[in-house]
């Protein structure tokens, strides 16, 4: 399922995973301890080179590309370097590295990749930025999505969601996570609620 925004349009695939099974003897997973954001500004200004983030225990890749109006938009997911081989793999088959629409216009797009994949919910999000095209708001979230992370020599499980406000030519992209999957949610609608106001005033 790839649900698009344009100018941006906003790519985000859904993986169709489950949760990881506890083996006996093996230490459990804890919430991630604390609320936490990541907001990236995006725009052609960030260029072509992987750019890449951590928040909650989740590594974040990112990588930008240009594309012209009118060719087949393929995803810079499966050019980002510290990308795992099989996931290069799976990006460069079009029916997950190729958007399902081709650009009327010149623009940029840039991508994102939620590092460990194991879990459910957002596997990539991609932020379209079409020439002469602006979206200026988004439905409130309401999906949050899972991921058991090491770090700090223990095991957490984190979830996560995504807030994304697009202007002209640029967008904010917000990753929201924590241990517990109601105050992520709840403070994700808070955001929306907060980049909404701001950017319609």
């Amino acid at each position: 399922m790839r649900p698009l925004v344009l100018l941006g349009v906003v790519l985000a695939v859904a993986l169709m995973g489950s949760l990881l099974l506890l083996t006996a003897g093996k230490e459990e997973a804890k919430p991630w301890p604390a609320l936490e954001e990541l907001s990236l500004f995006i725009s052609p200004d960030n260029g072509t080179k992987t750019a890449r983030f951590e928040v909650c225990g989740l590594k974040i890749l990112g990588k930008g590309k240009f594309f012209k109006a009118g060719e087949e938009l393929w995803l810079p997911i499966k050019d980002i370097e510290d990308l795992p081989e099989d996931l290069k793999k799976d990006y460069s088959e079009p029916a997950r590295g190729k958007a399902s629409f081709t650009p009327s216009s010149d623009g940029y797009v840039f991508s994102i990749v939620v590092l460990p994949t194991e879990g459910y919910g957002t596997a990539d999000i991609s932020v379209v930025l079409q020439e002469n095209q602006t979206l200026t708001a988004f439905g409130t979230p309401a999906h949050v999505s899972m991921r058991e992370v090491s770090a700090r020599g223990k095991r957490y499980v984190v979830y996560f969601t995504e807030v994304v406000m697009v202007g002209k030519n640029n967008a904010t992209l917000v990753i929201i996570c924590g241990g517990d999957k109601e105050q992520v949610l709840n403070k994700a609608k808070q955001k929306h609620e907060q980049i909404y106001g701001k950017h319609t005033s």
